[in-house]
């Protein structure tokens, strides 16, 4: 009997190697580390930026991700895309991000920077099941499975639906994972 596939999300993934952009990312931690608490939203421990307005960081994610996008998908009509946001995260061992969404945006996505060598996966949480009666406990299928695991590597570049619910888990290296998120607009 057949069956249909309904709902689909995707997870957009490329690598963005580009040491200029790297070095004033890491230029500007360091600063808003040394001039401010930084800020706490989905983050338990490490720090996160408050928006940066680099000019140069925001256009060089801002093209790579309308590239990815561009390459990915077909529109309907003449597309504007802005950067709405983007913060650096700085997660040391045992930091973590709780499960969020980032409203008021379309597209979301994370820069690796650097990352342990194990643990620190990012999670996609599919929104409705985690209350309901999980499938996948009976059934062997990944149509069933209520979370996705993606392991960072250093310059991954990922590009989801802002609400697709997300978090980070901890690692237990001793180093720092440095990853950019930010938001995209479309108009």
């Amino acid at each position: 009997m057949p069956k249909s596939l309904i709902f689909n999300q995707c997870i957009l993934h490329d690598y963005f190697i580009n040491s200029k952009v790297d070095n004033q990312i890491y230029k500007t931690l360091l600063n808003e580390e040394k001039k401010s608490k930084g800020n706490i939203k989905s983050n338990s421990g490490g720090f996160q930026t408050k928006n940066i307005k680099n000019k140069f960081i925001c256009e060089s994610i801002l093209k790579k991700s309308v590239d990815l996008i561009r390459t990915n998908y077909k529109f309907k009509k003449k597309i504007n895309f802005s950067m709405k946001n983007l913060w650096i995260n700085k997660n040391k061992k045992n930091n973590f991000n709780n499960p969020h969404i980032h409203p008021s945006s379309n597209f979301s996505g994370i820069y690796y920077l650097k990352v342990p060598k194990k643990d620190g996966e990012l999670v996609f949480l599919e929104n409705d099941k985690r209350s309901m009666n999980d499938l996948s406990f009976f059934i062997d299928s990944e149509e069933f499975y209520s979370e996705h695991y993606v392991i960072p590597k250093k310059g991954m570049f990922l590009l989801f639906p802002s609400s697709l619910s997300h978090m980070v888990r901890p690692h237990s290296e001793n180093v720092d994972r440095i990853s950019v998120a930010f938001n995209i607009g479309l108009t």
